[in-house]
């Protein structure tokens, strides 16, 4: 029985599999190595792991809670994953609230996603940001549940957010 018999139209051969699967050139790898792979990452060159400062300042808050006074919040923040991956993680040291987010990065604009908790009414922050010269610049909100002038409802603080590599 020849190698060939019972892989279909293709018609390959053990050895001529295993040259594809690795890497060999030839006509049987050649053919196929063209082909895109199911397990092919996308790449970005935007943002990459390291430390950073996270900066936000309040532009509005629904239930009258934050004052949009100029006041600038700092966090350090340590951004963890493979290079050029799209998608990473940060983590806030310097806070008790908001500590793990999930970023992704989506052309020159990484987004990123907290929650405190698993309930789909637990208190969340979201912020976008895009790149500007040696810093990220956007802006991102935060919601939970709260009470603004003796009713119950969802709260919405609004601010600006800033996210820059510090460089040791």
């Amino acid at each position: 029985m020849g190698g060939t018999r019972g892989l279909g139209a293709l018609g390959l051969g053990l050895a001529a599999w295993a040259a594809l699967a690795l890497g060999a050139d030839g006509p049987a790898g050649s053919a196929l190595t063209h082909l895109p792979t199911a397990h092919a990452e996308e790449k970005q060159n935007v943002l990459g792991p390291g430390l950073y400062v996270y900066q936000q300042r309040v532009r509005e808050a629904t239930c009258k809670d934050a004052e949009p006074d100029g006041y600038v919040l700092s966090f350090m923040a340590a951004i963890d994953g493979v290079p050029g991956a799209v998608t990473m993680t940060m983590e806030v040291v310097n806070t008790q609230y908001f500590k793990e987010w999930t970023l992704k990065v989506m052309g020159g604009q990484v987004v990123g996603e907290s929650r405190l908790g698993k309930a789909p009414d637990s208190p969340d922050a979201h912020f976008e940001v895009t790149r500007d010269g040696d810093r990220f610049k956007g802006t991102g909100y935060r919601s939970y549940n709260g009470t603004f002038q003796g009713k119950a409802q969802r709260c919405k603080v609004s601010f600006d957010a800033l996210l820059r590599r510090i460089d040791v």
